[in-house]
């Protein structure tokens, strides 16, 4: 059906998806994530037929404030850690799983950035340790709730 839609070899942009662990009693996959696509979900082919070399683009925080609360689109972004909020726990389709609050900043602006799953543990074993006051850190693939000042 979509065959004849999608070229090998060319860069695609999507909006509007989801994105899940694979988990459960059966999977249908075998990879660790599954990609929902939704009624309004777009795949558009990319201006720029290249992925940056290193995966990563970060995207200024002045930027992301511009952004309207429901952009679409997931990003790259690096601050300064100021803390972490509580760790919670969830449950959804038998699987258990936690989800804490980043807070980082650059000067007067304040991102939360909320990491699931495993990245807790490692976040938690990070801070743990003691080593640095204030870390700068990179979330990959980021969704970002902006908020004024700190």
């Amino acid at each position: 059906m979509f065959e004849l839609l999608i070229s090998k070899g060319v860069v695609y942009v999507f909006a509007y998806f989801g994105i899940s662990n694979n988990c459960g009693l059966y999977h249908t996959i075998s990879h660790h994530f599954l990609l929902f696509l939704q009624a309004r979900t777009t795949v558009l082919p990319s201006f720029y037929n290249a992925i940056p070399l290193y995966g990563i683009k970060l995207v200024p925080f002045r930027k992301i404030m511009r952004y309207s609360p429901q952009h679409p689109f997931l990003v790259d972004v690096a601050g300064v850690m100021t803390g972490v909020e509580g760790e919670r726990k969830y449950v959804k389709d038998r699987c258990v799983f936690s989800i804490a609050i980043i807070c980082i900043s650059f000067y007067i602006l304040k991102f939360n950035v909320a990491v699931l799953g495993e990245m807790v543990d490692r976040i938690k074993g990070f801070v743990a340790t003691g080593e640095q006051l204030l870390p700068v850190v990179i979330f990959q693939f980021a969704r970002v709730k902006t908020f004024r000042g700190m």
